[in-house]
Protein backbone atom coordinates (compact mmCIF):
# COMPACT_ATOMS: atom_id res chain seq x y z
CA UNK A 1 0.00 0.00 0.00
CA UNK A 2 3.68 2.26 0.09
CA UNK A 3 3.77 3.41 -3.32
CA UNK A 4 1.81 1.17 -6.40
CA UNK A 5 0.14 -1.26 -4.53
CA UNK A 6 -0.63 -4.44 -5.66
CA UNK A 7 -2.86 -5.73 -8.49
CA UNK A 8 -4.13 -8.16 -5.46
CA UNK A 9 -4.80 -5.09 -3.62
CA UNK A 10 -6.75 -3.13 -6.26
CA UNK A 11 -8.90 -6.80 -7.21
CA UNK A 12 -10.68 -7.33 -3.34
CA UNK A 13 -11.15 -3.43 -3.84
CA UNK A 14 -12.76 -3.78 -6.80
CA UNK A 15 -14.62 -7.10 -5.59
CA UNK A 16 -16.89 -5.14 -3.07
CA UNK A 17 -18.68 -3.76 -5.93
CA UNK A 18 -20.16 -6.96 -6.96
CA UNK A 19 -21.94 -7.45 -3.35
CA UNK A 20 -24.95 -5.93 -1.22
CA UNK A 21 -23.07 -2.86 1.58
CA UNK A 22 -24.15 -5.32 4.35
CA UNK A 23 -21.27 -7.41 3.09
CA UNK A 24 -18.66 -8.22 5.60
CA UNK A 25 -15.33 -7.96 4.16
CA UNK A 26 -13.10 -7.50 7.74
CA UNK A 27 -11.10 -9.97 9.12
CA UNK A 28 -10.88 -10.19 13.23
CA UNK A 29 -8.75 -11.23 15.77
CA UNK A 30 -8.89 -12.11 19.49
CA UNK A 31 -5.58 -12.18 22.04
CA UNK A 32 -5.97 -12.87 25.54
CA UNK A 33 -2.77 -11.24 27.10
CA UNK A 34 -1.27 -11.59 30.18
CA UNK A 35 0.75 -8.65 31.98
CA UNK A 36 -0.10 -5.09 32.85
CA UNK A 37 -2.33 -2.89 30.63
CA UNK A 38 -1.21 -0.63 28.33
CA UNK A 39 -2.61 3.16 28.80
CA UNK A 40 -4.60 4.28 26.17
CA UNK A 41 -1.76 7.23 25.34
CA UNK A 42 0.52 3.97 25.34
CA UNK A 43 -1.32 2.25 22.80
CA UNK A 44 -1.89 5.22 20.43
CA UNK A 45 1.74 6.58 20.50
CA UNK A 46 2.61 3.15 19.49
CA UNK A 47 0.00 3.46 16.62
CA UNK A 48 0.90 6.66 15.63
CA UNK A 49 4.81 5.48 15.58
CA UNK A 50 3.93 2.61 13.13
CA UNK A 51 1.73 4.11 10.90
CA UNK A 52 4.87 6.14 10.36
CA UNK A 53 6.75 3.32 9.58
CA UNK A 54 4.03 1.53 7.54
CA UNK A 55 1.88 4.11 6.07
CA UNK A 56 -0.52 2.29 4.15
CA UNK A 57 -2.36 1.71 7.89
CA UNK A 58 -3.88 5.21 7.48
CA UNK A 59 -5.23 4.95 4.28
CA UNK A 60 -9.31 5.01 4.57
CA UNK A 61 -12.06 3.74 2.35
CA UNK A 62 -14.18 6.49 0.84
CA UNK A 63 -16.44 7.39 -2.16
CA UNK A 64 -20.26 5.17 -2.43
CA UNK A 65 -20.77 1.90 -3.15
CA UNK A 66 -19.93 1.38 -6.92
CA UNK A 67 -16.51 3.51 -6.15
CA UNK A 68 -14.93 2.79 -3.21
CA UNK A 69 -11.11 4.07 -3.21
CA UNK A 70 -8.51 4.13 -1.08
CA UNK A 71 -7.61 7.70 -0.34
CA UNK A 72 -4.90 8.58 2.94
CA UNK A 73 -6.45 11.01 5.75
CA UNK A 74 -4.57 12.18 8.85
CA UNK A 75 -4.40 9.79 11.45
CA UNK A 76 -6.38 9.82 14.19
CA UNK A 77 -5.03 7.25 17.14
CA UNK A 78 -7.81 8.48 19.51
CA UNK A 79 -10.61 7.27 16.45
CA UNK A 80 -9.12 3.81 15.78
CA UNK A 81 -7.14 2.54 19.06
CA UNK A 82 -8.90 3.03 22.64
CA UNK A 83 -8.59 1.28 25.92
CA UNK A 84 -11.92 0.17 28.10
CA UNK A 85 -12.65 -1.23 31.70
CA UNK A 86 -15.25 -3.96 31.93
CA UNK A 87 -17.24 -4.33 35.37
CA UNK A 88 -16.06 -7.76 36.05
CA UNK A 89 -15.04 -10.94 33.72
CA UNK A 90 -18.33 -11.86 32.45
CA UNK A 91 -18.52 -8.21 30.98
CA UNK A 92 -15.27 -8.23 29.38
CA UNK A 93 -15.94 -11.09 27.70
CA UNK A 94 -19.05 -9.67 26.42
CA UNK A 95 -17.42 -6.60 25.63
CA UNK A 96 -14.89 -8.83 23.23
CA UNK A 97 -17.61 -10.96 21.82
CA UNK A 98 -19.21 -8.10 20.40
CA UNK A 99 -16.49 -6.03 18.76
CA UNK A 100 -15.42 -9.27 17.50
CA UNK A 101 -18.92 -10.00 15.31
CA UNK A 102 -18.79 -5.62 14.82
CA UNK A 103 -18.07 -4.79 11.40
CA UNK A 104 -16.29 -1.77 10.54
CA UNK A 105 -17.49 1.71 9.40
CA UNK A 106 -17.28 1.62 5.20
CA UNK A 107 -16.54 4.42 4.16
CA UNK A 108 -14.62 5.24 7.10
CA UNK A 109 -11.07 3.63 8.77
CA UNK A 110 -9.56 0.25 7.65
CA UNK A 111 -9.03 -0.79 10.78
CA UNK A 112 -9.35 -0.42 14.24
CA UNK A 113 -8.18 -1.81 17.77
CA UNK A 114 -9.70 -2.58 21.44
CA UNK A 115 -8.51 -3.34 24.39
CA UNK A 116 -10.51 -4.21 27.38
CA UNK A 117 -9.54 -5.17 30.97
CA UNK A 118 -11.51 -5.61 33.99
CA UNK A 119 -9.18 -4.20 37.71
CA UNK A 120 -7.19 -6.11 39.73
CA UNK A 121 -7.56 -9.16 36.90
CA UNK A 122 -4.06 -10.93 35.82
CA UNK A 123 -4.46 -9.68 32.01
CA UNK A 124 -6.90 -8.44 29.25
CA UNK A 125 -8.03 -9.07 25.62
CA UNK A 126 -7.83 -7.05 22.41
CA UNK A 127 -9.87 -7.41 19.35
CA UNK A 128 -8.34 -6.01 16.21
CA UNK A 129 -10.93 -5.89 12.86
CA UNK A 130 -9.20 -5.18 9.87
CA UNK A 131 -10.54 -4.81 6.04
CA UNK A 132 -9.18 -7.56 3.42
CA UNK A 133 -8.94 -4.97 1.19
CA UNK A 134 -6.60 -3.56 3.20
CA UNK A 135 -4.36 -6.72 4.42
CA UNK A 136 -4.42 -10.49 4.94
CA UNK A 137 -4.90 -12.59 7.80
CA UNK A 138 -1.29 -13.57 8.45
CA UNK A 139 -0.41 -9.83 7.81
CA UNK A 140 -3.28 -8.24 9.82
CA UNK A 141 -2.21 -10.53 12.77
CA UNK A 142 0.90 -9.64 12.52
CA UNK A 143 0.21 -5.89 12.70
CA UNK A 144 -1.82 -6.58 15.83
CA UNK A 145 1.15 -7.89 17.45
CA UNK A 146 3.06 -5.20 17.04
CA UNK A 147 0.57 -2.78 18.26
CA UNK A 148 1.05 -4.67 21.11
CA UNK A 149 4.60 -3.95 21.49
CA UNK A 150 5.77 -7.42 20.15
CA UNK A 151 7.97 -7.69 17.38
CA UNK A 152 6.74 -10.19 14.62
CA UNK A 153 9.09 -12.38 13.40
CA UNK A 154 9.60 -12.88 9.38
CA UNK A 155 9.05 -16.37 8.22
CA UNK A 156 12.44 -18.03 7.01
CA UNK A 157 13.70 -17.95 3.55
CA UNK A 158 13.73 -21.45 2.00
CA UNK A 159 16.05 -22.51 -0.42
CA UNK A 160 14.68 -21.37 -4.08
CA UNK A 161 14.67 -24.91 -5.98
CA UNK A 162 16.95 -25.06 -9.90
CA UNK A 163 15.76 -23.40 -12.16
CA UNK A 164 14.52 -26.45 -14.23
CA UNK A 165 12.64 -27.27 -10.97
CA UNK A 166 11.30 -24.40 -10.73
CA UNK A 167 10.12 -23.97 -14.25
CA UNK A 168 8.22 -27.72 -13.63
CA UNK A 169 6.47 -26.79 -10.69
CA UNK A 170 5.32 -23.42 -12.33
CA UNK A 171 3.63 -25.69 -15.49
CA UNK A 172 2.27 -27.86 -13.00
CA UNK A 173 0.74 -25.08 -10.69
CA UNK A 174 -0.96 -23.24 -13.62
CA UNK A 175 -2.09 -26.69 -14.71
CA UNK A 176 -3.95 -27.85 -11.42
CA UNK A 177 -4.72 -23.77 -11.22
CA UNK A 178 -7.10 -24.47 -15.05
CA UNK A 179 -8.30 -27.24 -14.11
CA UNK A 180 -9.72 -25.47 -10.29
CA UNK A 181 -11.21 -23.32 -12.38
CA UNK A 182 -13.18 -25.38 -15.27
CA UNK A 183 -13.86 -27.67 -12.36
CA UNK A 184 -15.69 -24.49 -10.10
CA UNK A 185 -17.69 -23.42 -13.69
CA UNK A 186 -19.37 -26.29 -13.98
CA UNK A 187 -19.95 -26.15 -10.52
CA UNK A 188 -23.55 -25.46 -9.21
CA UNK A 189 -24.41 -24.92 -6.00
CA UNK A 190 -27.19 -26.32 -3.78
CA UNK A 191 -29.81 -25.25 -4.19
CA UNK A 192 -29.66 -23.71 -0.38
CA UNK A 193 -32.69 -21.30 -0.48
CA UNK A 194 -32.00 -20.67 3.42
CA UNK A 195 -29.21 -18.44 2.88
CA UNK A 196 -29.53 -14.78 3.52
CA UNK A 197 -26.05 -13.61 2.59
CA UNK A 198 -25.78 -11.91 6.24
CA UNK A 199 -23.44 -13.77 9.10
CA UNK A 200 -25.23 -15.59 11.90
CA UNK A 201 -23.27 -15.67 15.10
CA UNK A 202 -20.00 -17.33 15.66
CA UNK A 203 -19.48 -20.63 17.26
CA UNK A 204 -15.43 -21.35 18.28
CA UNK A 205 -14.37 -25.03 19.30
CA UNK A 206 -11.60 -24.93 21.69
CA UNK A 207 -9.05 -28.54 21.71
CA UNK A 208 -5.41 -29.18 21.90
CA UNK A 209 -3.54 -28.71 19.04
CA UNK A 210 -1.84 -32.14 19.84
CA UNK A 211 -4.72 -34.12 19.42
CA UNK A 212 -5.02 -32.63 15.25
CA UNK A 213 -1.25 -33.84 15.30
CA UNK A 214 -1.83 -36.79 16.61
CA UNK A 215 -4.73 -37.70 13.90
CA UNK A 216 -2.06 -36.59 11.96
CA UNK A 217 0.98 -38.26 12.87
CA UNK A 218 -0.66 -41.80 12.27
CA UNK A 219 -2.58 -40.57 8.72
CA UNK A 220 0.77 -39.22 6.94
CA UNK A 221 -0.69 -36.09 7.16
CA UNK A 222 -0.58 -32.94 8.96
CA UNK A 223 -2.86 -31.17 11.92
CA UNK A 224 -3.63 -28.64 8.78
CA UNK A 225 -4.95 -32.17 6.70
CA UNK A 226 -7.08 -33.11 9.76
CA UNK A 227 -8.31 -29.98 10.42
CA UNK A 228 -9.75 -29.75 6.21
CA UNK A 229 -11.00 -33.34 6.54
CA UNK A 230 -12.98 -33.25 10.29
CA UNK A 231 -14.66 -30.32 8.47
CA UNK A 232 -15.88 -32.16 5.44
CA UNK A 233 -17.09 -34.52 7.69
CA UNK A 234 -18.38 -31.99 10.36
CA UNK A 235 -20.53 -30.34 7.40
CA UNK A 236 -21.59 -33.74 5.72
CA UNK A 237 -23.03 -34.91 9.64
CA UNK A 238 -25.00 -30.98 9.82
CA UNK A 239 -26.36 -32.24 6.52
CA UNK A 240 -27.45 -35.46 7.35
CA UNK A 241 -29.36 -33.84 10.64
CA UNK A 242 -31.11 -31.09 8.56
CA UNK A 243 -32.10 -34.06 6.08
CA UNK A 244 -30.45 -32.06 3.25
CA UNK A 245 -27.95 -34.16 0.38
CA UNK A 246 -24.54 -33.12 -0.20
CA UNK A 247 -22.69 -35.29 -2.14
CA UNK A 248 -19.49 -32.94 -2.42
CA UNK A 249 -18.49 -29.69 -0.96
CA UNK A 250 -16.21 -27.70 -2.58
CA UNK A 251 -13.57 -25.31 -0.64
CA UNK A 252 -11.88 -22.23 -0.78
CA UNK A 253 -8.83 -22.77 1.00
CA UNK A 254 -6.47 -19.15 0.81
CA UNK A 255 -2.44 -19.99 1.39
CA UNK A 256 0.00 -17.36 2.37
CA UNK A 257 1.63 -16.63 -0.52
CA UNK A 258 4.26 -13.91 0.56
CA UNK A 259 7.61 -13.78 -1.15
CA UNK A 260 10.21 -13.31 1.65
CA UNK A 261 11.37 -9.94 -0.52
CA UNK A 262 7.98 -8.42 0.11
CA UNK A 263 8.30 -8.11 3.81
CA UNK A 264 8.88 -4.72 5.23
CA UNK A 265 9.44 -3.34 9.07
CA UNK A 266 10.44 -6.51 11.87
CA UNK A 267 8.79 -8.34 9.71
CA UNK A 268 5.47 -6.68 9.12
CA UNK A 269 3.94 -7.20 5.74
CA UNK A 270 1.29 -4.89 3.92
CA UNK A 271 -1.23 -5.80 1.16
CA UNK A 272 -2.79 -9.27 0.52
CA UNK A 273 -0.82 -12.04 -0.78
CA UNK A 274 -2.91 -15.05 -1.63
CA UNK A 275 -3.35 -17.61 -3.61
CA UNK A 276 -6.52 -19.91 -3.23
CA UNK A 277 -7.04 -23.57 -4.35
CA UNK A 278 -10.32 -25.20 -5.01
CA UNK A 279 -10.17 -28.41 -3.04
CA UNK A 280 -13.59 -30.69 -3.35
CA UNK A 281 -14.80 -32.62 -0.48
CA UNK A 282 -17.03 -35.59 -0.63
CA UNK A 283 -20.38 -35.17 1.07
CA UNK A 284 -22.52 -37.80 2.48
CA UNK A 285 -21.19 -41.45 2.54
CA UNK A 286 -17.99 -41.42 2.59
CA UNK A 287 -16.19 -41.87 5.88
CA UNK A 288 -14.57 -39.16 7.67
CA UNK A 289 -10.85 -41.73 7.23
CA UNK A 290 -11.66 -41.78 3.55
CA UNK A 291 -12.44 -38.12 3.43
CA UNK A 292 -8.81 -37.60 5.35
CA UNK A 293 -7.22 -39.81 2.06
CA UNK A 294 -8.58 -37.75 0.23
CA UNK A 295 -7.45 -34.23 1.62
CA UNK A 296 -4.27 -35.46 2.10
CA UNK A 297 -3.90 -36.85 -1.67
CA UNK A 298 -5.11 -33.61 -3.39
CA UNK A 299 -2.63 -31.27 -0.88
CA UNK A 300 0.63 -33.49 -1.57
CA UNK A 301 1.75 -31.64 -4.46
CA UNK A 302 2.37 -28.42 -1.85
CA UNK A 303 5.92 -29.38 -0.78
CA UNK A 304 8.34 -26.97 0.70
CA UNK A 305 9.64 -26.52 -3.07
CA UNK A 306 6.00 -25.49 -4.75
CA UNK A 307 5.77 -22.42 -2.40
CA UNK A 308 8.19 -20.81 -4.85
CA UNK A 309 6.14 -21.54 -7.99
CA UNK A 310 2.77 -19.93 -5.83
CA UNK A 311 5.21 -17.27 -4.71
CA UNK A 312 6.38 -16.09 -7.76
CA UNK A 313 2.79 -16.10 -9.27
CA UNK A 314 1.44 -14.14 -7.40
CA UNK A 315 4.30 -11.77 -6.90
CA UNK A 316 4.08 -10.99 -11.04
CA UNK A 317 0.48 -11.40 -11.11
CA UNK A 318 -0.80 -9.15 -13.67
CA UNK A 319 -4.03 -6.86 -12.63
CA UNK A 320 -6.21 -7.84 -15.04
CA UNK A 321 -6.10 -11.60 -13.82
CA UNK A 322 -5.68 -10.30 -10.40
CA UNK A 323 -9.36 -9.28 -10.80
CA UNK A 324 -10.72 -11.87 -12.45
CA UNK A 325 -9.36 -14.53 -9.86
CA UNK A 326 -10.74 -12.23 -6.92
CA UNK A 327 -13.93 -11.57 -8.34
CA UNK A 328 -13.90 -15.67 -9.37
CA UNK A 329 -12.98 -17.24 -5.82
CA UNK A 330 -15.23 -14.99 -3.73
CA UNK A 331 -18.24 -16.27 -5.87
CA UNK A 332 -20.62 -18.28 -4.54
CA UNK A 333 -20.66 -20.54 -7.70
CA UNK A 334 -17.28 -21.53 -7.43
CA UNK A 335 -18.00 -23.02 -3.65
CA UNK A 336 -19.72 -23.70 -0.74
CA UNK A 337 -17.80 -22.50 1.77
CA UNK A 338 -14.37 -20.90 2.92
CA UNK A 339 -12.03 -22.80 5.12
CA UNK A 340 -8.66 -21.35 6.14
CA UNK A 341 -5.83 -21.50 8.83
CA UNK A 342 -4.36 -18.35 10.91
CA UNK A 343 -1.87 -19.43 13.24
CA UNK A 344 -0.55 -17.02 15.86
CA UNK A 345 2.62 -15.37 14.29
CA UNK A 346 6.33 -16.16 15.77
CA UNK A 347 6.65 -12.82 17.81
CA UNK A 348 8.93 -11.71 20.48
CA UNK A 349 6.82 -10.38 23.01
CA UNK A 350 8.25 -7.08 25.15
CA UNK A 351 8.91 -8.15 28.96
CA UNK A 352 6.33 -8.96 31.36
CA UNK A 353 3.98 -9.71 28.23
CA UNK A 354 2.66 -12.78 27.02
CA UNK A 355 -0.17 -13.94 24.61
CA UNK A 356 -2.44 -16.88 26.04
CA UNK A 357 -5.10 -17.40 23.32
CA UNK A 358 -5.16 -16.53 19.83
CA UNK A 359 -9.27 -16.75 17.82
CA UNK A 360 -9.19 -15.64 14.14
CA UNK A 361 -12.46 -14.80 12.29
CA UNK A 362 -12.07 -14.26 8.31
CA UNK A 363 -14.96 -12.81 6.11
CA UNK A 364 -18.07 -14.50 4.80
CA UNK A 365 -19.13 -13.51 1.29
CA UNK A 366 -23.00 -14.39 -0.05
CA UNK A 367 -23.56 -17.25 -1.18
CA UNK A 368 -21.22 -19.29 0.73
CA UNK A 369 -22.54 -22.15 3.96
CA UNK A 370 -20.03 -20.90 6.39
CA UNK A 371 -16.76 -19.72 6.96
CA UNK A 372 -13.95 -21.74 9.34
CA UNK A 373 -11.05 -20.41 10.43
CA UNK A 374 -8.32 -22.42 12.42
CA UNK A 375 -6.09 -20.73 14.70
CA UNK A 376 -4.46 -20.85 18.04
CA UNK A 377 -0.98 -20.28 20.07
CA UNK A 378 0.95 -23.41 19.05
CA UNK A 379 -0.30 -25.27 21.88
CA UNK A 380 -4.58 -24.99 21.81
CA UNK A 381 -6.09 -25.14 18.43
CA UNK A 382 -8.95 -22.57 18.01
CA UNK A 383 -11.78 -23.17 15.70
CA UNK A 384 -13.97 -20.59 14.58
CA UNK A 385 -17.57 -21.63 12.73
CA UNK A 386 -19.13 -18.72 10.86
CA UNK A 387 -22.37 -19.87 9.13
CA UNK A 388 -24.57 -17.81 7.13
CA UNK A 389 -27.45 -16.26 9.06
CA UNK A 390 -30.25 -18.81 7.67
CA UNK A 391 -28.38 -21.97 7.87
CA UNK A 392 -30.50 -24.02 9.25
CA UNK A 393 -29.20 -26.02 12.81
CA UNK A 394 -26.07 -24.71 13.50
CA UNK A 395 -25.53 -26.66 16.55
CA UNK A 396 -24.74 -29.60 14.59
CA UNK A 397 -22.04 -28.48 12.83
CA UNK A 398 -20.31 -28.72 16.33
CA UNK A 399 -21.84 -31.79 17.43
CA UNK A 400 -20.38 -32.91 13.83
CA UNK A 401 -17.01 -31.65 14.51
CA UNK A 402 -16.50 -33.44 17.55
CA UNK A 403 -17.94 -36.62 15.86
CA UNK A 404 -15.47 -36.48 12.81
CA UNK A 405 -12.45 -36.05 15.30
CA UNK A 406 -14.04 -39.26 17.58
CA UNK A 407 -14.32 -41.33 14.59
CA UNK A 408 -10.60 -40.49 12.91
CA UNK A 409 -9.51 -41.47 16.28
CA UNK A 410 -11.38 -44.31 16.24
CA UNK A 411 -10.42 -45.48 13.07
CA UNK A 412 -6.67 -45.21 13.24
CA UNK A 413 -6.96 -46.93 16.83
CA UNK A 414 -8.54 -49.58 15.22
CA UNK A 415 -6.29 -50.13 11.88
CA UNK A 416 -3.09 -49.87 11.10
CA UNK A 417 -2.85 -45.54 10.75
CA UNK A 418 -2.69 -45.99 7.11
CA UNK A 419 -5.29 -44.01 5.57
CA UNK A 420 -3.97 -42.01 2.63
CA UNK A 421 -3.41 -45.45 0.63
CA UNK A 422 -2.37 -45.94 -2.58
CA UNK A 423 -1.26 -42.78 -4.66
CA UNK A 424 -1.04 -40.59 -1.18
CA UNK A 425 1.83 -40.42 1.43
CA UNK A 426 3.55 -43.37 3.29
CA UNK A 427 0.70 -44.94 5.46
CA UNK A 428 1.88 -43.78 9.40
CA UNK A 429 5.15 -41.56 8.23
CA UNK A 430 4.42 -37.62 8.57
CA UNK A 431 5.02 -36.22 4.86
CA UNK A 432 7.68 -33.12 4.54
CA UNK A 433 5.93 -29.70 6.21
CA UNK A 434 3.98 -28.13 3.72
CA UNK A 435 3.64 -24.36 3.65
CA UNK A 436 1.00 -22.70 6.44
CA UNK A 437 -2.47 -21.69 4.58
CA UNK A 438 -2.80 -17.93 5.77
CA UNK A 439 -6.50 -16.26 6.53
CA UNK A 440 -8.85 -14.83 3.78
Amino acid sequence: MTGRPHPLDVAFLAAMEGYPPTTRWEMAFQYTVLGPVPTAAELRRRAEELVARLPFLALRLHGPAGARRWAPDPFDAAEQVAVVEAVDADHQQALARTWLDEPLDVPGPAWRLRIVHTPGAAGFTVVHTVHHALQDGLAAARTGLALLGCTPRPAPVRPRPAARRHAADLVRLAARTAADVTRGLAYRPGPFPFLTGRPGPMRVVDLPLARLKAIGARSGGTANDVFLGAVGTAVAHWATACGLDLAELPVLVPLDARHPTEQTWHGLQHGNRLFSTRLLLPGQGVSPAERLARVIRALHHRTVTARHAVQDTVRYLPASVARTAVRLFSAPGYSAAIVSSCPLPAHTPPDGLRVVSFLARGPLTPGHLLAVVLSGDGEQARICFHPDAGLPCPEALVDGWWRALAELETALLEGSGAVAGPGGVRPGRPRPRRGRSGSG
